[in-house]
């Protein structure tokens, strides 16, 4: 029975080395994958609907150009809800 035992801890041991040099041999050959760029390609839309917000559309407008997404590839549409202020004219002097 003891020759049988070290007998399979023997093969066992064998596999063990064998598949740890397979790892070994295929970790070498690790393919290093190119990370894609960072740069944006997606054109985006922000959307305002504004109503009687004369006193925030500067604000608003002011940090929308402000971010760092490419202005190529950003829209900034103002929607007027029947502002019953000076929304509009601002809107039109801040585009100028």
């Amino acid at each position: 029975m003891p020759v049988t035992l070290v007998l399979i801890a023997s093969i066992m041991l064998l596999l063990y080395t064998a598949y740890l040099f397979i790892i070994r041999f295929y970790w070498k050959k690790e393919v290093a994958f190119k990370t894609p760029s960072a740069e944006p390609i997606t054109n985006v839309s922000v959307i305002v609907p504004f109503r009687n917000e004369v006193q925030n559309l500067p604000q608003i407008i002011t940090c929308l150009l402000n971010q760092t997404y490419p202005k190529r590839l950003m829209k900034i549409v103002l929607v007027n809800d029947h502002s019953e202020d000076d929304g509009v004219e601002v809107t039109k002097q801040l585009i100028k």
